[in-house]
């Protein structure tokens, strides 16, 4: 059933309720995510705070339908719903009406201890790489596509793989290094709060994304070990969870950025070889058909790398939300 929560609002507080009936509450829209909770009636902190929890997508089990919190004797939302955004923050809760909840004091703004910024800033890039891969795919599709040769080598593609290329510059470096900030910022927030399992220290994160070729194999189960970190739900009730999709979306990028990184270092190395007098016949005509394969499979790679790009851009933002849920609930 999970834990049971006060609702704060008018100066007052109302409670403890089950969480399944705050949970039916959210479903009936009558709390929001600036409505105030607490545990204790002491501690308070915004419904935001755990909205995922609140809204079902993470946390204490099967939720119940919203008809059953009907039936109970209390109903406590009714009573919560004209908190407004930030005035019922810092008040007191001077009259609550007897046997609905114990006294709160006072009802304090718990400021976060979680900065958004580096979210804010991955997910820019995310959606930077995802609109570069479409746009990759887009100026595929057009090649294939039984089109006059005038429109296909027109300015159209051009222009839209130019867009897509510059985009690429600037997403793939910036999705790695805030992908690194938000890291560690992340892990450095659970370690002081003494989560178990406890992430990885910020040595250990920074080296799993810097050291070549290590990289390619530490970075997901760095992020798994900080998923499972973040696990709040799982505090006091089961082993926190891991997901299939941080080793899968990884993988799925780290192939086509190596098949993009072909198809561009091949006829370099190639032309190289043969200027320098250091390659012979054969070598060339088996990187010329490794080349002539990886061309080939260039719009199959497009399309997979930008759903790639799409689930870590979803898988991101379910993450983020659960560290910063971890970070302000501890």
């Amino acid at each position: 059933m999970g834990p049971q929560l006060y609702i704060g609002a008018n100066n007052q507080a109302f409670g403890p309720y089950d969480f399944a009936h705050v949970q039916a509450g959210v479903r009936r829209g009558e709390i929001q995510p600036q409505h105030m909770l607490s545990y204790d009636g002491r501690q308070w902190f915004p419904a935001q705070a755990i909205w995922p929890q609140l809204l079902g997508q993470a946390g204490f089990g099967p939720q119940q339908p919203a008809a059953h919190p009907q039936a109970a004797p209390q109903q406590p939302v009714a009573q919560a719903r004209q908190v407004l955004q930030a005035q019922a923050v810092a008040t007191r809760a001077s009259s609550v009406p007897p046997g609905v909840a114990l006294a709160a004091q006072t009802v304090t703004d718990e400021n976060s201890e979680y900065s958004l910024w580096p979210g804010r800033l991955l997910s820019l890039m995310h959606l930077t790489m995802l609109v570069s891969g479409l746009c990759i795919a887009a100026v595929l599709v057009i090649l294939k596509l039984p089109l006059s040769p005038e429109f296909q080598k027109g300015r159209v593609p051009q222009l839209i793989a130019e867009i897509g290329t510059w985009l690429r510059l600037i997403g793939l470096p910036g999705v790695y290094l805030m992908t690194i900030i938000w890291s560690v910022r992340s892990s450095q927030r659970l370690h002081e709060l003494m989560v178990v399992p406890s992430p990885y220290s910020t040595g250990w994160t920074i080296a799993a994304f810097l050291l070549p070729v290590w990289n390619v194999f530490a970075v997901p189960v760095m992020l798994q070990r900080l998923w499972k970190s973040s696990d709040w739900a799982a505090r006091n009730r089961r082993r926190p969870q891991r997901t299939a999709m941080i080793p899968i979306s990884w993988a799925l990028i780290v192939v086509c950025s190596s098949v993009y990184a072909a198809v561009g270092a091949l006829p370099r190395l190639m032309i190289r070889g043969l200027h320098k007098d250091q390659m012979g016949l054969e070598t060339f005509k088996l990187l010329a058909q490794i080349h002539d394969h990886f061309v080939k499979a260039l719009p199959v790679t497009a399309i997979v790398e930008t759903v790639a790009w799409g689930l870590t851009l979803g898988l991101f933002l379910a993450f983020d939300s659960r560290v910063r849920t971890r970070v302000e609930m501890g």
